[in-house]
């Protein structure tokens, strides 16, 4: 781990990865076209069957404020996912995942208001500050010019606090995650998160339950092993780029970029895509140079 940590750009390697992950997730939601509330129920449980066979073997943290830190995540990965798929259900996917530009924002702001010492770095060099700034006002501006939305002030005042949970998410994540031992962490993290969001995601199912809807329709278990399979890989990168970048932010940035890698696929596959292809240029151009500016 202390190889990984005195490499200052290997953060941006993994969240490119769970950039990856996220459109892979993305487009194999969209193959599989199951209900959102089960399948987040299944692939939790699938997740969950993944790592029980490592629990046994791993040192879990003593520290009671990591599992405080991994509970706050499963409950707030639940209330987002609840949040998101009602947003998809009405207006579409995109809109869904507007949330992540005040993600990259508050995130930012909120670990340097947390960490004096990257604060003073920032005054002391305002140009590498501004440059910061630039590459998030570029990626998000670029991420929402991709497509045209019917997201307006009222879409946005629901999806708004969601990238302000979000934020909340990472600086935890990073602020409780060990520097030493860290896959072991990572990896008593997720299963503490997977078993808040079986708990709660099944409770929501039981309590909507109607007679018309089985708890594991048809092609549903499916679904759960590949995009389980998917997701897992993506949150282990996620925790692996936010704990290694200098500002959770960071990582937010380059995740951004999975609607590009949808658009290239689309392009591959002759799937018609009204996506902008310069808005996805820009969102590269803006994601290089926020990794070369941090590296200053």
């Amino acid at each position: 781990m202390a190889a990984l940590v005195g490499a200052d750009w290997v953060w941006a390697l993994y969240a490119l990865a769970f950039s990856f992950c996220f459109a892979a997730f993305a487009g194999l939601n969209r193959y599989f076209k199951v209900e959102g509330h089960r399948l987040g129920f299944w692939r939790q449980i699938i997740t969950f069957g993944m790592l029980l066979p490592v629990c046994f073997f791993i040192h879990w943290p003593d520290n009671p404020w990591f599992y405080a830190g991994a509970l706050f995540s499963g409950v707030g990965l639940s209330i987002s996912t609840a949040v998101r798929f009602n947003m998809a259900a009405q207006h579409n996917g995109r809109v869904a995942t507007m949330f992540q530009p005040v993600q990259a924002f508050t995130a930012f702001f909120l670990w340097i208001a947390l960490d004096p010492v990257r604060w003073q770095r920032y005054v002391d060099e305002p140009l590498v500050f501004a440059g910061i700034l630039g590459c998030f006002a570029l990626v998000s501006g670029a991420m929402l010019a991709m497509r045209r939305s019917d997201i307006g002030w009222a879409t946005f005042i629901i999806i708004a606090p969601i990238g302000v949970l979000h934020a909340v998410m990472d600086v935890v994540a990073k602020i409780v995650l060990p520097p030493t031992d860290f896959w072991h962490a990572a990896i008593a993290f997720i299963v503490v998160s997977c078993v808040v969001n079986i708990v709660l995601a099944g409770g929501y199912i039981a309590y909507t339950k109607t007679p018309d809807k089985k708890w594991c329709p048809p092609g549903m278990m499916r679904a759960a092993v590949a995009i389980g399979g998917v997701g897992l890989l993506g949150f282990f990168c996620a925790l692996a780029s936010i704990n290694l970048a200098p500002n959770p932010a960071y990582f937010i940035a380059i995740a951004m970029l999975a609607p590009v890698w949808l658009m290239l696929a689309h392009k591959l596959r002759g799937v018609d895509d009204h996506a902008n292809p310069l808005a996805g240029m820009l969102m590269v151009v803006g994601a290089i140079a926020l990794v070369l500016i941090t590296n200053l």
